[in-house]
C-alpha cells in the first residue's frame, strides 16, 4: 500500500507541475509602461542598450539609432554594454562604467539569462538585483532615466531550461511599477506574431530583422514622446 501511495503522490505531483508549466507558459506579457516625461533633450540622445547576447546581437539598436538619429535635435546614439550568458549580476559590476557616459537613457534587458535553470537567478534574487541596478544607476547618473525591456519567449526545446521565463519576464511590470521606470513589452508583442516560433530558430536568439520590425518603431515612439522629440 506504501508503495502505490508514493506511485500516486508522484503521479499528482507530476500532473500538478505539468500543469502549471501550461499555466506560466500561457502567460501574457507585462504590458508597456511609459517612460516619465523628461524636459526636452537639448542634445542628441545618449543611449545605453544593457543586456544579454539578444542586446549584443540584436538589429533593433541600430534601427532605433537611425529613427532617432532623424528626430530634432539629430543624431542620437545607442551603445551597447551587452555580453553572451550574462545576467543581473554581471550587470551590478557594469555600473560605474556605464553612469560614466552620462547616459540620457539606459534600456535594460536581463530577464532571458536570469531565468535561466542551469545558471540564472530566483525570482526574488532578480528582483533584488534589478532594484539595486536601478538604484545605484540612479545615484551616479541622477538623470539618467531607465526603460526595461522584456524580449522573447523561449521555444521548442529552448524551453526546457526557461520553463518559468514568463514568470521573470512579468516580473519587470513590477519593477517598472514600483520604482518608477518604463517598460517596453517585447514579450507581449513576440506572443502575439502570428508563428512567432519560425523566427526564433534555436529556440532563445530571434532574427535580429524580425525583432527589429517588432521593437524599433514603437520603442522610438515611445522614447521620443518621453524626450520631448520632434521626429519626421
Amino acid at each position: 500500500m506504501a508503495g502505490l501511495r508514493a506511485l500516486a503522490i508522484a503521479a499528482f505531483l507530476s500532473a500538478a507541475c505539468g500543469a502549471a508549466l501550461v499555466v506560466v507558459a500561457s502567460l501574457d506579457g507585462p504590458g508597456d509602461r511609459p517612460l516619465p516625461a523628461r524636459t526636452a533633450a537639448p542634445h542628441p540622445l545618449r543611449i545605453v542598450a544593457l543586456g544579454t547576447s539578444l542586446t549584443r546581437r540584436a538589429l533593433w539598436p541600430d534601427r532605433l539609432a537611425e529613427g532617432l538619429g532623424r528626430c530634432q535635435p539629430p543624431g542620437s546614439v545607442v551603445t551597447r554594454v551587452a555580453r553572451a550568458g550574462a545576467g543581473s549580476d554581471w550587470a551590478l559590476g557594469e555600473i560605474d562604467a556605464i553612469a560614466a557616459q552620462r547616459p540620457d537613457l539606459v534600456i535594460i534587458e536581463l530577464a532571458m539569462n536570469d531565468g535561466d535553470l542551469t545558471d540564472g537567478l530566483w525570482p526574488a534574487r532578480s528582483r533584488q538585483n534589478h532594484r539595486a541596478l536601478i538604484s545605484r544607476l540612479r545615484a551616479a547618473s541622477p538623470g539618467t532615466a531607465i526603460l526595461l525591456l522584456t524580449t522573447n519567449p523561449a521555444v521548442g526545446w529552448a524551453r526546457a531550461t526557461r520553463p518559468f521565463l514568463a514568470l521573470y519576464q512579468r516580473l519587470y511590470g513590477r519593477i517598472a511599477d514600483g520604482e518608477g521606470t518604463g517598460l517596453f513589452d517585447g514579450y507581449g508583442r513576440w506572443r502575439r506574431l502570428p508563428g512567432a516560433a519560425r523566427h526564433i530558430p534555436d529556440g532563445v536568439h530571434p532574427d535580429p530583422a524580425t525583432e527589429a520590425d517588432l521593437f524599433a518603431g514603437p520603442m522610438q515612439e515611445a522614447i521620443a514622446h518621453a524626450f520631448g522629440l520632434t521626429c519626421p
